[in-house]
C-alpha cells in the first residue's frame, strides 16, 4: 500500500484467516486523514470459488468491521463471484 506520509496517518494489522493456505493473509490499514477515518481491507483469497476459503473471509472481515461505522473499502482478489460470497456477508449482517 502506498501513501503520502505528509498527509496521512497509517495504521495496519493482518489477520491469519486462511486454514488451506497460511501464506494468505487479510490485511486492514486505517488511515487518518486529518479528522476523517478510512478503512481498506485487502486480501487475496485462496481456493475453489464454493469452499472454506470464503466463509473465513466473511468471518474475519466481520470481526474486523464488528460494531464500527469506519467507511470501509474492501480491494480484493476474491477468487469466486459476488454470489458465492455475498450472501455470506449479508447473513453476518454486513451491509453495502
Amino acid at each position: 500500500i502506498v501513501f503520502d506520509s505528509k498527509v496521512s496517518v497509517l495504521h495496519a494489522h493482518q489477520y491469519a484467516a486462511f486454514s488451506e493456505n497460511s501464506k494468505k493473509v487479510v490485511t486492514e490499514v486505517r488511515f487518518q486523514l486529518g479528522m476523517e477515518s478510512l478503512r481498506v481491507v485487502t486480501t487475496h483469497v485462496p481456493g475453489a470459488p464454493f469452499g472454506p476459503a470464503r466463509s473465513e473471509f466473511a468471518d474475519c472481515l466481520t470481526e474486523i468491521v464488528k460494531g464500527e461505522t469506519l467507511p470501509t473499502v474492501l480491494l480484493a482478489d476474491l477468487n469466486f463471484p459476488e454470489k458465492a460470497v455475498y450472501p455470506l456477508l449479508l447473513d453476518r449482517g454486513l451491509e453495502d
